[in-house]
């Protein structure tokens, strides 16, 4: 049985979908051009604050 804490719990599910919706960007980012490619690099660039922020988050709960 898993023991991860409210906040352990909610970092992990929000950290793996931003890493699921990088994997699907993929395709976007290999086909897109003009002003869609700019959105799917503007997405990416929030994702890599967010994942930050979140792998720090998840690595202060784990190392409690």
């Amino acid at each position: 049985m898993n023991t991860f804490t409210d906040l352990e719990r909610k970092t992990r599910t929000e950290l793996a979908a931003m890493l699921e919706q990088c994997g699907e960007l993929a395709d976007a980012v290999r086909y897109f051009e003009g002003d869609d490619l700019i959105a799917v690099l503007d997405l990416l660039d929030s994702f890599r604050a967010l994942l930050a922020d979140n792998a720090t988050t998840l690595r202060a709960a784990v190392a409690t």
